[in-house]
């Protein structure tokens, strides 16, 4: 894969680690309430690793039913099943969407934290992601990680129903310009995806299987050194979603991962 060629030298950093997360030692049974985005927007801090979730009790203890019920999760160990209830719960929430309500907003996950809880379908999803290279199982956002050119992570997606189900993708990647007091805003930067080496916009996950995709954000016009220094600043955090959603059964959860990384020119 060819490295992308700017007028200028840059380096991309990735995010740093997601240790800003609620831990698991604070109880997800403590979570209070889950806010609205307008709320999470207001209060979470917009730094580049950081990823609010504070689902509500009666979410967690719904979800935590089903995971502890279901034989499909029966083999797993007691602190597996509590990252599952996380896992269902933060890749189920709901993103905010644009007031017009054909697309996703362009709001970025450090200011929105993974959209709205959505305790029904985490209750009932077949479909759950995980990051591969995950510091916390138990937290589902990625860290864009910079080579060839590309910001790259890989998601696992996991089927544990009994017949499979095709997966198509989509996502969007904003950046913050402008530093601390700046603006989030969408460079047009391009989101592809990989399955076994090959460029693929859906991918059918076997039943009580899994497949992985690579999820790669490039710039396409070549243009995002110029396009960060013109906001004022010469670094300027990243962040977006990409969208996991079954094809063949329009009831399905659709499943969405966050993704935070880091812009610095030199």
């Amino acid at each position: 894969m060819s490295t992308i060629r700017t007028p200028r030298r840059f380096v991309a950093f990735a995010a740093v680690a997601v240790s800003a997360f609620l831990p698991m030692s604070a109880s997800l049974a403590d979570d209070a309430s889950t806010p609205s985005p307008a709320a999470q927007a207001t209060a979470a801090p917009t730094s580049a690793e950081n990823v609010p979730f504070a689902p509500s009790a009666a979410d967690v203890a719904r979800v935590r039913q089903r995971v502890q019920s279901d034989p499909a999760f029966a083999s797993r160990s007691a602190q597996e099943k509590e990252n599952l209830v996380r896992l269902l719960l933060q890749g189920t929430s709901a993103p905010a969407r644009t007031n017009d309500g054909r697309s996703l907003a362009l709001v970025a996950p450090q200011v929105q934290g993974y959209g709205k809880t959505d305790a029904d379908a985490a209750a009932k999803t077949k479909l759950y992601a995980t990051v591969d290279g995950a510091s916390d199982p138990s937290n589902l956002a990625a860290r864009a990680e910079f080579a060839d050119g590309y910001w790259k992570f890989t998601v696992r997606l996991h089927n544990v129903g009994s017949r499979s189900q095709y997966v198509g993708f989509s996502g969007f990647t904003l950046l913050k310009l402008g530093g601390e007091g700046g603006k989030w805003t969408n460079p047009h930067l391009r989101t592809s995806f990989g399955v076994d080496g090959r460029a693929v916009y859906g991918v059918r996950v076997p039943a009580h299987g899994e497949r992985t995709v690579t999820v790669s954000v490039s710039d396409p016009s070549y243009s995002l050194y110029e396009y960060v220094l013109r906001g004022g600043s010469a670094t300027a955090p990243l962040g977006g979603f990409v969208n996991f959603r079954p094809a063949e059964d329009k009831t399905a959860p659709a499943v969405s991962v966050p993704f935070t990384g880091m812009f610095k020119a030199l």
